[in-house]
């Protein structure tokens, strides 16, 4: 890549090359520049097509091997595939992976009264795959993930499950398992609940995890970033126009998820699909999917009048028509990591013969002090503001 420009590889899915009209998984490359999205200058350069037949994508490094998760679709009910690379390159390439297990579409279900057995029952379909760690087990590779399923019957939508896989020992020459049955997954409870509330009525969705690492204590939380449909519509156009990011914090008592933003430049208040990749530099990338319903007065004129029993929140946020600079297609935001998930915990600095961190520079009252102490040179050799931007106020600046 070119000094100073930042190298980002990801994956997205198309109908076109896709078997019999499904959807095509491919993989492509581009550089930016450090806390900026990349531009119409930089172009994406797709380098290969990883899957004729599946869709939304996602990667997940764990040392120099690389783990493509998948939806695979098929006529019978989609399902996750999961399938690993032996490194970077040989994906960006579309080479040979080493194993790929596509899952038996079982899991385990809320049973009357409202309890969760660990009975596996079949579900129609099992989808968006969001990978969240590796661990190394005495039994085996253990992959965790979340996802979501929809299960047999009238009148079901989408809901959120959660799981982990045990991944067989590497074979080679892109070798498949179907109907792997070594794995676990269960409703996810918690976050369906904390949605609910949140009067999100419809299909509980893709999610991202937004957290900085946590392998030392002190930091705060973990969260996700969801997709939910406020209206239970379905495939319907006040269905597609209704999808919004719902912030969750993992772990909380009682949570409720917080319906974020209002509204973005050019009306535009529907995202769905949420990504998010750290970059290095201490910046996020967040992507979101913007279906073209938006764009369409015919559909927003129809949203505020929606069936209030399926769309509480419908009636008190009219939409208006999406106007440029909003578009359909691929929404990108960078964002600095510690003006969203707040200063890091764990950092610590010497002032006055005393051990300080960033909440005690937040107490602080006197505007010129807390200036003062923001710019001494303690964190890693630059200013301590670089290592406490919220609590130093330069969040935005």
């Amino acid at each position: 890549s070119p000094v100073g420009m930042v190298p980002l590889t990801a994956v997205f899915h198309a109908r076109a090359g896709g078997e019999d009209n499904r959807m095509a998984s491919y993989v492509a490359q581009t550089t930016t520049a450090p806390g900026k999205v990349p531009g119409q200058e930089n172009g994406w350069k797709v380098t290969a097509k990883l899957s004729s037949s599946g869709s939304m994508g996602h990667v997940f490094p764990v040392g120099k091997e690389i783990f493509f998760a998948y939806e695979f679709e098929a006529n019978g009910g989609n399902t996750v595939a999961l399938r690993l690379y032996p490194d970077l390159a040989t994906l960006v390439a579309g080479g040979e992976w080493r194993r790929e297990v596509r899952l038996d579409r079982k899991i385990a279900l809320p049973a009357p009264p409202d309890t969760v057995t660990t009975d596996k029952r079949q579900v129609v379909n099992i989808g968006t795959p969001t990978i969240t760690k590796v661990v190394e087990e005495d039994w085996g590779t253990a992959v965790h993930f979340r996802f979501h399923y929809y299960p047999e019957g009238d009148n079901q939508k989408d809901l959120p499950g959660v799981g982990h896989v045990i991944f067989p020992p590497s074979g080679e020459g892109s070798t498949v398992v179907y109907d792997y049955d070594i794995w676990y997954g269960r409703f996810e409870n918690k976050v369906n609940n904390a949605l609910r509330v949140s009067q999100v009525m419809g299909k509980i969705g893709q999610r991202a995890r937004l957290s900085r690492d946590d392998t030392t204590g002190g930091r705060p939380g973990k969260f996700l970033l969801l997709e939910g449909q406020m209206a239970d519509a379905g495939e319907g156009s006040v269905g597609w126009l209704s999808w919004r990011p719902v912030l969750y914090e993992l772990g909380c008592d009682n949570p409720v998820g917080a319906i974020a933003p209002p509204m973005l430049p050019g009306n535009l208040r529907t995202l769905a699909n949420p990504h998010v990749t750290e970059i290095g530099s201490g910046y996020l990338l967040l992507s979101f999917f913007v279906p073209s319903e938006p764009f369409n007065p015919d559909h927003t004129s129809q949203y505020a009048g929606f069936d209030p029993e399926r769309c509480p929140t419908c009636a008190a946020n009219p939409m208006e028509v999406a106007v440029l600079p909003a578009r359909p297609g691929t929404l990108m935001i960078i964002v600095e990591a510690d003006c969203v998930l707040g200063d890091d915990g764990t950092f610590e600095f010497k002032f006055k013969k005393q051990i300080r961190n960033c909440a005690w520079i937040s107490k602080q009252k006197k505007k010129f002090f807390k200036k003062k102490v923001c710019a001494l040179k303690k964190c890693k050799g630059a200013a301590v503001g670089d290592c406490c931007r919220e609590a130093c106020g330069l969040c935005g600046s």
